[in-house]
């Protein structure tokens, strides 16, 4: 299986960008700041609210599966 290396940007506690990336697990494990994006879909059907999510990659370091 190929597994993706993720690099993300480091910012500081301001959410200025420091000009430096780092590994993903490192990212984590060292706990820097970096930007993360969230994106939730919804639906209203039959009088109530679904929430729709996808299932995490089982190779991701944080929360697999």
């Amino acid at each position: 299986m190929l597994v993706k290396v993720e690099y993300l940007k480091v910012v500081d506690e301001n959410n200025v960008p420091t000009g430096k990336k780092e590994h993903r697990q490192i990212i984590h494990s060292k706990r820097l700041w970096h930007r993360t994006a969230n994106i939730y879909f919804y639906r209203n059907l039959n009088n109530s609210v679904e929430i729709l999510v996808h299932l995490r990659l089982k190779t991701k370091d944080l929360n697999p599966n």
